[in-house]
């Protein structure tokens, strides 16, 4: 397989991963404002990052601090 190859399989996967992240965050503006919202460019808004965290089957839990 070649670089060439690879490179193009992972633009392949790279733009498979965009589409679900898209769909299961339920966020209808582009991909590249969802790439701002997480890039550091702007703070992403808590929904955001709780859309997020869902679509990569994670949750989120909080812990009271004991000091």
């Amino acid at each position: 397989m070649t670089l060439r190859n690879i490179l193009e399989t992972l633009r392949k996967w790279l733009l498979i991963l965009k589409l679900v992240l898209k769909k299961r965050t339920g966020m209808q503006h582009s991909f590249e404002s969802l790439y701002k919202a997480l890039s550091g460019e702007r703070g992403p808004g808590f929904d955001t990052i709780l859309k997020v965290i869902g679509a990569l089957g994670l949750k989120l839990h909080a812990k009271a601090s004991h000091g």
